[in-house]
């Protein structure tokens, strides 16, 4: 769909917010930022536990309940103020969003006042099961009724999004793109005592407890062992005499991911709903056969033969598994899918893509 707004001057600038401090959001602005060619400005916090991008403004944002309160009273007027004094001057030609965050319904109003484009990109318009924030939640319905233009990571994504808010806002489908400190650039080879690997954060909706049970009914001499890597969001038993399971439930940086993804010879995304997942990209970037359940928008970052794709259930994902462990030309013909699809998904043709969506 095309928008009615475009930017008009060149000497204006594009105004971009990455405030988050952590987590595969903040990671996907950073490539996002450094990739665009056009004329930018962007802010981010001080606090980011993440990579950011080359050329930033630092704001310190907040790490805590009681830095929220102290920061909304004086850093956010500050940056508000500040802002409005650029759009007086003619400064800024549009606002973009890479993700949601407390503050940016108020920047996005002030650019609507002010006659600017507003852009936002969704990733997850629904918040999923154990990650319910009423705040949050009600912040990001109104950005998505007010944005002029909206991309979502997923075509589910934006039907979810469509049947629960109304919004009217153009829109546009732009995947997510590939982390490239995983880059694998050689097939994998099979092997019969592979290495299995659930990565990411751990909450409700991502089916560890049904991938241990199905983990548990596999030959005990048929896999070498079960490493899940992330931080749990809830409080998760793992009641389990295998000993071939780790479990060392903490953050991980990316030197550590990185290891864990080359050590290992399968991915498994066992998850029980899914708007998309940035742990797929990072698959596709460490050319790692995957185990991905059939849900939400997983299916459309991984067609039917460049994945095993199973149905979220305990059975489903034991077959899967054994699948990748006993057939050898599936399992390097999956790897090679992965080399061939990188190219796809590098962050200069997302960034792109973006750009186009930002002038109009």
């Amino acid at each position: 769909m095309e928008s009615t707004q475009s930017i008009s001057s060149n000497s204006q600038k594009v105004l971009i917010l990455s405030l988050g401090r952590y987590g595969g959001c903040v990671r996907y602005a950073t490539e996002i930022i450094d990739a665009m060619e056009i004329e930018k400005e962007v802010y981010v916090s001080s606090f980011s536990e993440e990579k950011i991008p080359k050329i930033h403004r630092k704001v310190p944002t907040y790490k805590s309940n009681v830095q929220f309160a102290l920061s909304l009273l004086t850093v956010f007027p500050f940056l508000w103020l500040k802002i409005l004094f650029g759009l007086i001057r003619g400064k800024y030609a549009a606002i973009y969003f890479p993700y949601k965050h407390y503050w940016n319904l108020f920047f996005l109003w002030l650019f609507k006042l002010a006659g600017k484009k507003t852009i936002m990109t969704i990733h997850d318009g629904i918040l999923h099961e154990g990650e319910e924030n009423r705040l949050q939640q009600l912040l990001l319905n109104q950005c998505i009724k007010h944005a002029d233009e909206l991309i979502f990571l997923t075509d589910f994504v934006r039907k979810n999004v469509q049947e629960n808010i109304d919004f009217k806002a153009n829109y546009t489908i732009i995947e997510h793109g590939m982390f490239t400190d995983y880059v694998h650039t050689q097939a994998r080879t099979h092997t019969h005592k592979p290495r299995l690997l659930f990565l990411g954060r751990i909450g409700k909706y991502k089916g560890v407890e049904m991938l241990i049970e199905a983990v548990n009914q596999l030959p005990e001499n048929s896999y070498e062992n079960l490493t899940i890597a992330g931080k749990t969001l809830y409080d998760l038993k793992i009641d389990t005499d295998n000993s071939k399971i780790i479990f060392p439930n903490k953050w991980l940086n990316n030197k550590e991911v990185t290891q864990l993804l080359q050590e290992s010879d399968i991915l498994i995304l066992p998850y029980k709903e899914a708007s998309q997942s940035g742990v797929i990209p990072m698959g596709i970037a460490a050319a790692i056969p995957m185990v991905c359940t059939r849900v939400g928008g997983l299916p459309e970052q991984l067609e039917e033969d460049e994945a095993v794709l199973v149905e979220p259930n305990v059975e489903a994902l034991k077959e899967g598994i054994e699948r990748l462990i006993n057939d050898s030309n599936l399992y390097e013909n999956l790897s090679q899918k992965m080399l061939e699809k990188q190219s796809q998904l590098t962050w200069k043709n997302i960034a792109h893509r973006i750009e186009k969506v930002i002038k109009g």
